[in-house]
């Protein structure tokens, strides 16, 4: 089997991550920040350790400013709810996923506030600057797509943002682990991120950054193991945030995904998945019958064959034993950008452990099938 759809999640999992989550189901059960005894303070230190992990991995600095979350979805979800005001402008992309659109859309509908989308082709500085009002606040991005993997400018779009006193917020979850992100050289105030991409932690990890506490209100209400006689949230970090109780097998399994990736080095994982993407773009680009969406600057190669829909042509791959998502990608926002048609578009997307070989073999599918549908008189219009 080829795995290519990291973009959802990463497959297959380092050992050590999965050594590390059956340690701590089997070792360390106990509550975190919950109990003085060994079991629930042995999982108050793997939890305290995997936020100092991430902080550092980021460039955060301190793990206080960590939340997390059960994954990038509930992060973006947290962090808007607790920084938005009744009144508010939210700009966003015209490429943004499912998890930061319909949020925004929900908010909006509620009579909260307004948003405006910014194009991502040409001068988006100029595109953002056209979309201001005298409201906005927030401005919310993703780093790298996850359709068709385009890369926002997040240093130049941070320092726009810094001169105006809006509040920028960043999905990496297609960025890290696959590219250096750290927050003191993107700049903003928050991000999100997933723990089963890039980073190779299981599903059920995320988290988000802060810079700071003040102006954001707490969005869930709970136990959090401290000021228990109070009916209100604690007012620090990341206690705040945290309402309930944490998971610490998936907290453990980021920690480990977290330093494995730092062991391979994260730009030999971008090298790596670079070199696969560009290999398959040098070929498709050529065939007379392939429509790209894409650039080989990411893992990511978004095509389709003219006139077959695109899940049909992964369920043919999937036939070859070649995994690959066709579809919308939970990001109408994306398509109706790039002007998919109808079904969206097959996504082949690659991860750390995907090897060249593998590429020729996917390529080799890929010319078939190309051919083939030619010969059936599917072609370009």
């Amino acid at each position: 089997m080829i795995y290519l759809d990291n973009a959802a999640t990463s497959y297959p999992k380092p050992e050590c991550v999965t050594e590390q989550v059956v340690r701590v189901i089997t070792e360390c059960g106990g509550n975190p920040g919950r109990s003085g005894h060994r079991l629930s303070l042995a999982a108050s230190e793997i939890v305290f350790r995997t936020r100092s992990a991430v902080a550092k991995h980021i460039g955060a600095k301190s793990e206080e400013n960590i939340i997390f979350t059960q994954n990038a979805t509930y992060a973006i979800n947290t962090i808007l709810r607790a920084k938005v005001k009744a009144g508010s402008h939210v700009l966003l992309s015209d490429m943004e996923h499912n998890s930061v659109w319909r949020p925004i859309w929900r908010l909006a509908q509620d009579g909260l506030i307004t948003y405006s989308l910014f194009s991502h082709e040409g001068d988006i500085r100029k595109n953002i600057q056209e979309k201001l009002t005298r409201k906005t606040d927030i401005l919310i991005c993703t780093h790298i797509s996850n359709v068709n993997g385009f890369v926002f400018p997040l240093e130049e779009i941070a320092f726009f943002c810094r001169a105006r006193g809006i509040y920028m917020i960043v999905d990496a979850s297609q960025s890290i682990g696959h590219r250096a992100v750290t927050v003191d050289k993107i700049d903003c105030d928050a991000l999100c991120a997933p723990g089963h991409k890039g980073l190779y932690g299981i599903q059920g990890s995320g988290f988000f950054y802060v810079r700071e506490a003040q102006g954001l209100k707490d969005v869930f209400q709970g136990g959090s193991g401290a000021h228990s006689l109070s009916p209100e949230m604690p007012d620090y970090l990341p206690d705040r945030f945290e309402a309930g109780t944490l998971s610490t097998p998936a907290i453990a399994s980021l920690g480990a995904g977290i330093a494995w990736v730092e062991a391979q080095g994260v730009e030999n994982i971008e090298n790596r998945e670079r070199s696969f993407s560009r290999r398959l773009h040098e070929y498709l680009s050529d065939l007379p019958n392939v429509i790209l969406y894409s650039k080989p600057e990411s893992g990511i190669v978004a095509f389709n064959i003219a006139g077959v829909p695109a899940d049909e042509v992964a369920e043919r791959l999937d036939g070859f034993g070649i995994c690959v998502r066709g579809g919308y990608h939970c990001s109408p926002l994306a398509h109706r950008s790039l002007g998919t048609p109808e079904g969206g578009l097959v996504r082949i997307s690659a991860g750390a452990f995907n090897t060249m070989g593998e590429a020729e073999v996917t390529l080799y599918r890929l010319l078939s099938l190309s051919k083939e549908y030619a010969a059936q008189g599917y072609k370009k219009k």
